[in-house]
């Protein structure tokens, strides 16, 4: 945006005529006119006078500033979230494109206001919201080009939601594909997709198997803070994470041989032998259902890989034998 751009910007912002503002900078309408068409520019020593009337620095006047400040961005939402309180929409709407249009380089503050005010337009029952799509959507396809990876999250996930909202089934299913590794909600958002399409066992599928997976975070976790919790010899800490990954395995139905493996951990550090061997004598009746959560109504829709019968035979003989020979040891 050159000079003579940015003149007329800030003057209709400001809603004065080219003689308004002439008379005000003591120049001529006609001089006014040639910098809006770009076919003069204003005196050197006009830039400060004409950027103090339009309230902003020489460097935005002269389209020098492209990046803003996290600060900054943060002002201009707040500022765009104040006037959708008591302002038209179109008319917010207005303002805040002039903004994004003074910093086009500003990918976090196009991204973050398109989402503020895509909900605004959504919850409002704006007439004839679609007016407002291109540059919407235009916003999010932006994002999903920046290079920081939270951005690209917000811009798909953005995205996602319109496209589901307007039944574009295929246009939301591409959105997925931008999603960062580990993006936290991007599986739970196909199996959504999944659903209203149709694909119910493919969403089922999904959530189980990520519910499956969060036990498996959670304990894994839990116990890293137990073992820290045992070297800072810090018991009732390690008693508050044993209990807590005892409930855990049974909200995701792991079975009584888990639940027992988790407290003996704890008993053998306490040094509680009576407790030790009351829990192995649980794991042993119980080593021949390991496996137990496979049957579980949380997951009957995930497909677990079924381990040959004698490999799986082999491996709870010798689970069972090294659990018998600790028993006996503290037993004797």
């Amino acid at each position: 945006m050159n000079i003579g751009e940015m003149i007329r910007k800030c003057r209709k912002e400001k809603n004065m005529t080219q003689e308004e503002l002439a008379c005000r900078l003591g120049v001529t309408a006609p001089a006014v006119n040639k910098w809006e068409n770009g076919n003069s520019y204003p005196d050197i020593m006009m830039l400060a006078p004409i950027a103090r009337l339009f309230g902003i620095s020489v460097d935005m006047l002269l389209s020098f500033e492209q990046e803003l400040g996290d600060e900054e961005v943060c002002a201009l939402l707040r500022e765009l979230d104040r006037r959708l309180g008591f302002e038209e929409f179109d008319s917010v709407f207005a303002w805040f494109r002039s903004k994004t249009e003074l910093y086009p380089n500003c990918d976090k503050l196009m991204v973050q206001g398109a989402v503020i005010l895509d909900a605004e337009r959504v919850m409002r029952h704006i007439p004839q919201k679609e007016r407002f799509d291109d540059y919407i959507l235009k916003s999010y396809r932006r994002g999903l080009e920046s290079q920081e990876s939270w951005i690209r999250d917000m811009a798909a996930d953005a995205l996602f939601r319109l496209y589901l909202r307007e039944e574009k089934y295929h246009e939301a299913e591409e959105c997925l594909a931008y999603f960062s590794a580990g993006y936290p909600d991007a599986e739970r958002k196909r199996a959504s997709l999944y659903r209203q399409t149709g694909r119910r066992e493919e969403a089922y599928q999904i959530l189980e198997g990520a519910l499956f997976r969060k036990q498996r975070e959670s304990d894994g976790i839990l116990w890293e803070l137990f073992r820290m919790a045992l070297e800072e010899e810090d018991l009732e800490w390690a008693a508050l994470l044993t209990k807590k990954r005892s409930e855990l395995t049974g909200v995701f139905d792991m079975g009584a041989y888990y639940g027992a493996s988790v407290e003996l951990e704890f008993a053998e550090a306490r040094g509680d032998q009576d407790k030790m061997r009351e829990l192995m004598r649980d794991m042993l009746e119980s080593v021949e259902e390991i496996d137990g959560f496979t049957g579980s109504s949380l997951y009957r829709h995930m497909k677990f890989r079924t381990l040959d019968g004698e490999f799986s035979k082999r491996r709870r003989d010798e689970l069972n034998e090294s659990l018998s020979k600790l028993y006996r040891q503290l037993y004797e």
